[in-house]
């Protein structure tokens, strides 16, 4: 299989699996250092507790 693009376009080699390249990766990795000391004993308490997470960085 032949790819085709055109030529103002220049194609990047990125390996695959690296975190390190994919920004959402350091959203998560920041999310999890500010939840790390929550308990949360259902899934309905960590929505909250993400959702209230959002919102303080946002404001």
């Amino acid at each position: 299989m032949d790819l085709k693009w055109p030529d103002n376009v220049i194609p990047i080699f990125q390996p695959p699996n690296s975190p390190e390249l994919n920004p959402i990766e350091r959203l998560w990795e920041h999310i999890k250092y500010e939840l790390s000391w929550e308990h949360c004993t259902t899934l309905d308490q960590l929505r909250q507790k993400l959702y209230q997470f959002a919102f303080k960085s946002v404001i």
